[in-house]
């Protein structure tokens, strides 16, 4: 059963917590779907206590191989398939976790014309690390949203 008006979020977990921390408080949502690794469960549970998001809130999905982009895909159908049939909206963020995991969330989610995310740097020359070409810094976080279709404008 769907929710009317309500919003999920989907996102990946990597090994760092700001910049997920970040989509989180910008971007609307009723229910978060966290998909991790077994390493990055640890990351889950600190943001899940840093924000103090209550159980009843979110799901975790955990990808065995996280460089398997075949199981990384598959999950993140799974997800989307549970999140259309409970929720009107759908915002997927891609910011963190590894390459496959990434780029499986974001294959299944380009099926579905969905609303995607990722936390970028604001431009600023000082904006990341490693001589400008690493991480976005805090303080120079900015949500990047990309529509694909129209059915979750």
């Amino acid at each position: 059963m769907v929710f009317e008006m309500s919003e999920a979020l989907i996102l990946t977990v990597g090994g760092s917590n700001d910049p997920i921390i970040y989509s989180i408080n910008n971007i609307n949502h009723d229910f978060i779907y966290f998909i991790h690794s077994k390493s990055s469960l640890k990351n889950v549970q600190e943001i899940v206590d840093s924000l103090n998001i209550d159980r009843s809130s979110y799901a975790c999905k955990e990808i065995d191989d996280f460089e398997s982009l075949e199981e990384s895909y598959l999950s993140s159908k799974e997800i989307i398939e549970d999140a259309k049939d409970n929720f009107s909206k759908i915002h997927v963020d891609f910011t963190s976790g590894t390459k496959p995991m990434v780029a499986g969330l974001v294959l299944a989610a380009s099926k579905e014309n969905l609303t995607l995310s990722y936390v970028g740097s604001n431009r600023n020359k000082d904006a990341r690390d490693k001589n400008g070409v690493g991480s976005v810094k805090e303080g120079f976080e900015e949500l990047k949203i990309i529509n694909w279709g129209d059915n979750n404008e």
